[in-house]
């Protein structure tokens, strides 16, 4: 059966260090969640002060948001397994 990547270009992997692996994928994570946070707001971050979240200006829709994601993570701490349904 053939492959769909005829060379295993995922076996390079194991090669890099756990400690680049791991700041690859919190890159990854922080730019995520900084792009969520400019879509919900509507405003870019600007990281150059002390205080993101007084000069973000419109903070008050990450509330909602705030809500559902903490929501999502009980869920998923308390093994609920549909919580779609909810």
């Amino acid at each position: 059966m053939p492959h769909a990547c005829p060379v295993r270009l995922t076996k390079f992997v194991q090669f890099l260090p756990g400690g680049v692996i791991s700041g690859f994928l919190a890159s990854v994570g922080f730019l995520t969640i900084e792009q969520a946070i400019s879509i919900t707001t509507g405003s870019e971050l600007e990281f150059n002060s002390d205080c993101i979240l007084l000069k973000l200006g419109g903070w008050e829709a990450l509330l909602p948001a705030l809500a559902l994601g903490l929501g999502l993570w009980g869920c998923n701490q308390f093994h609920v397994s549909k919580p779609a349904v909810l």
